[in-house]
């Protein structure tokens, strides 16, 4: 070490500064992570707070807290997640914010969609997009689906109606799923106006939408 700093010592002015930027860069890659886990998992407490339940213990992820809705569980939870290449993974990425119900049904499990607002001329060409036919919802949410159907029309008038309302309401920015038999909302970072009081409405809305759509499954 007294080395290093005898040999940075003696260097011209332009390459210590540059020894130096370097130095700095590579302190902030290691910390910057750090800082921002932190202030998410200080954000979640504080959602948790607001939905009048106790925080989790410790700083690990993914954690979850469990509430109820028009009486169903849910779970909201926080997680990081990255895709990777050779990853099965397809989701959203980065500190996400998760509210989930558990869907009644035999056929839910195996069936996967994703819902999203369109963005964007290019959101049409997705593959994989689910045009209903429906002008007015499909200017405004895509559907992509995987998996095997739940059934022919399950996608019908009031099924997308209660979509449609359900976005309306959450006032959250998000992509609405169906995985493993579950109803999932996720927020990615940087969770921009998610608080108690808010989640709470989203989850409200979230349960109304899961009873129809077992009713549809």
């Amino acid at each position: 070490m007294q080395e290093l700093i005898e040999g940075i010592r003696v260097m011209p002015g332009w390459a210590q500064v540059g020894v130096g930027f370097f130095a700095l860069c590579f302190v902030a890659m290691i910390v910057e992570p750090m800082f921002k886990a932190r202030r998410f998992r200080r954000q979640f407490a504080g959602i948790a707070r607001g939905l009048g339940l106790e925080p989790p213990v410790g700083s690990g992820s993914p954690t979850q807290v469990r509430t109820t809705s028009g009486g169903r569980g849910f779970e909201v939870r926080h997680d990081y997640r990255m895709r990777s290449k050779g990853s099965s993974y397809r989701g959203p990425s980065g500190y996400l914010l998760m509210t989930a119900t558990r869907l009644a049904g035999e056929r839910w499990p195996l069936h996967q969609v994703d819902i999203s607002k369109v963005e964007g001329r290019l959101a049409r060409l997705i593959g994989g997009a689910r045009a209903t036919g429906d002008p007015v919802f499909d200017s405004r949410l895509m559907v992509v689906e995987d998996g095997r159907p739940v059934r022919d029309g399950w996608l019908d008038a009031p099924t997308r109606a209660a979509i449609g309302a359900f976005f309306d309401r959450a006032g959250l920015p998000g992509i609405l799923s169906v995985r493993e038999g579950e109803l999932l909302f996720t927020i990615q970072d940087p969770w921009t106006g998610a608080d108690g009081p808010t989640m709470r409405t989203l989850i409200e809305g979230q349960a109304e939408l899961a009873t129809v759509l077992e009713r549809r499954g």
